[in-house]
């Protein structure tokens, strides 16, 4: 941020935060994928100058189908891979794997961390940041169904743990206020 020049929030909020958020709905609404971002599986590719000019998904064993998106959008949905990383919104965890990706892997693993470093190292207020957030990512929630978030504002994370794969449900935690959707 220093040194690309530019204003902190400036740099923070429209390079980074909302280049991060417009890339996600529109794999989302375009595409009907789903990529599982945290800070392992979203890289950024920076030129020269400091400019945020790519951003790099890795491990694309990650990425759902979400099959009622694909269907709403028209896109092809015979996949040979199906059901594997396949959503529906006839599944009990529609909603739950949609704020899980969203609200936990990007909210808590991306946009918490990044955070918390610039309003230390620039003094940018957490709360106008976090409003920002949640009143930028607004205009593409309001594009989804509106089955595709939980209701009343909840969200869910897992507790910090080794999850156990041999069991069929995960210990989604129900969590309330999402920070960067409303």
């Amino acid at each position: 941020i220093r040194e690309s020049g530019k204003n902190p929030e400036e740099y923070f909020l429209d390079d980074l935060i909302f280049n991060i958020i417009d890339n996600y709905f529109k794999l989302l609404l375009n595409e009907g994928i789903q990529p599982e971002w945290h800070a392992q599986n979203l890289l950024l590719g920076i030129d020269s100058h400091h400019s945020i000019v790519s951003l790099i998904m890795r491990d694309l064993e990650s990425i759902d189908i979400d099959q009622t998106l694909q269907e709403s959008i028209g896109n092809c949905t015979n996949f040979k891979s199906y059901p594997y990383k396949y959503l529906n919104s006839s599944q009990y965890n529609y909603q739950i794997k949609h704020s899980f990706m969203y609200d936990f892997k990007i909210g808590e693993y991306v946009f918490d961390p990044i955070i918390k470093c610039a309003t230390e190292c620039f003094k940018l207020n957490k709360n106008i940041i976090e409003k920002k957030i949640k009143e930028y990512s607004k205009q593409y929630i309001e594009k989804l169904p509106k089955d595709f978030f939980p209701e009343n504002n909840n969200w869910y994370s897992f507790d910090r743990v080794v999850i156990d794969r041999s069991i069929s449900r995960r210990p989604y935690i129900q969590n309330e206020k999402a920070k960067y959707r409303g």
